[in-house]
């Protein structure tokens, strides 16, 4: 330790190179800024057509170019990374159709399929603000409720095979894509897609129908009467589910005065649309309503909550059959 003191404290031995002469024996580590010496920098006095003076110049020209190197190595690994967490936000569909050349310019429709639309809203979020918008942490703290929420309602989405199309600040539009998982390679043909052992096979509707069900019951399992920690405030859900064809659109393509980029919105339509809307109203806190074209799919899996006497043709659920699913 003494001899590694004495070394450090030890005048440096003259280097007509430098440390610039040192980096410049080995690569630039990612992010590592190039020292320059007091010698490496030119001055008025060294004139550039002088034999030292060109030296100087080549050597800062030299150090320029790996600084450079360095930076954008940088750069592109930050914005790499940036953008790889970015991509989380974006719904799979939507990751599809940019694959498949479905989001080219002057295409308005980048996805048509079937299945299920889930939409889910919370209560209690306005509750929340008002609360947290007399404190002077309350932005700290609404990020900290959020995101607590959120982050296991997306997970269960995602286990089961849900997508997360849109957020309208507290409600979510998730979509069930119908899929025939009897093609994929990955099916054993021994359990059906559904996951039950020994019962026949849904279909792809029935068994998107029946997932989104199933994620609809364990959502109000999980996070019904979620404690947000703020002044006895909580969140509860209820939601609206709908199948049938759906649609995905691209709209826009202009460019705002305020940045030099196009922005594009993504809608999705289709009538599930028109039966969430008729759903969701007649759910209560802790409630899942399905639409007449929904219950079809699913009334022999599931068990059926109380009647709703305005509107007899929507079916409130209650719970998977699990003697059977």
């Amino acid at each position: 330790l003494g001899g590694s003191l004495r070394n450090a404290m030890a005048p440096a031995k003259a280097n007509p190179g430098g440390a610039s002469n040192e980096a410049a024996e080995r690569p630039l580590r990612d992010g590592e800024v190039v020292p320059l010496n007091r010698a490496d920098i030119p001055s008025d006095n060294n004139s550039s057509s002088t034999p030292s003076g060109q030296g100087r110049q080549t050597r800062i020209a030299g150090i320029a170019d790996r600084l450079n190197d360095s930076i954008l190595t940088w750069f592109k690994k930050r914005n790499g990374d940036t953008l790889q967490g970015a991509l989380a936000f974006v719904p799979w569909v939507l990751q599809q159709a940019y694959f498949e050349g479905g989001l080219d310019d002057g295409q308005i429709v980048i996805h048509r399929g079937t299945g299920a639309v889930v939409f889910s809203d919370a209560s209690g979020f306005t509750a929340l603000t008002e609360r947290l918008a007399e404190k002077s942490n309350g932005a700290e703290l609404l990020s900290q409720c959020l995101t607590g929420f959120f982050t296991p309602l997306i997970d269960l989405i995602n286990n089961y095979r849900g997508d997360v199309i849109k957020f309208s600040g507290d409600a979510l539009m998730i979509y069930f894509q119908s899929v025939d998982d009897t093609i994929s390679p990955k099916y054993n043909c021994v359990v059906p897609p559904h996951g039950t052992y020994g019962l026949p096979d849904l279909g792809p509707m029935a068994t998107a129908v029946l997932r989104a069900s199933a994620c609809c019951i364990e959502i109000h399992k999980r996070l019904h009467m979620f404690d947000t920690g703020v002044d006895g405030v909580f969140f509860c859900l209820h939601i609206g589910v709908g199948c049938g064809n759906i649609n995905i659109l691209q709209v826009g393509g202009e460019t705002p005065p305020e940045t030099h980029v196009p922005r594009c919105e993504y809608l999705i339509a289709g009538p599930p649309l028109e039966q969430i809307s008729d759903a969701e109203p007649l759910a209560k806190n802790g409630e899942t309503c399905l639409s007449p074209q929904a219950w079809e799919h699913v009334k022999d899996c599931v068990i059926e909550g109380r009647p709703l006497e305005s509107k007899p043709e929507f079916h409130l659920l209650l719970r998977m059959d699990e003697s059977k699913y």
